[in-house]
């Protein structure tokens, strides 16, 4: 999760089929890990070193949302070129 271009971690959760989990998780109230800033203060930071260590980053967050909304922008613009071509 990001918040002001800072990794914001919510919860962890923890499974071998990731793909499996997303539509588990969208599709399900199931309780699916404790939230992030119940786990004792070392283990948290040990999470954000391990993520850090791996490229998960605020450097990262930030690109994410820049490309995001850059993509949203090429595809509205699209859209909307295609409504035009049609009317």
């Amino acid at each position: 999760m990001s918040f002001n271009n800072n990794l914001e971690l919510a919860s962890i959760t923890f499974s071998e089929d990731v793909d499996k989990l997303a539509i588990e998780y969208q599709n399900t109230d199931e309780y699916l890990g404790p939230e992030f800033s119940t786990l004792d203060e070392r283990l948290q930071s040990n999470f954000i070193e391990f993520f850090e260590s791996m490229g998960i980053n605020d450097e990262l967050i930030n690109f994410i949302q820049v490309f995001s909304y850059d993509k949203d922008q090429r595809l509205y613009q699209s859209w909307l070129n295609d409504v035009n071509r049609f009317i």
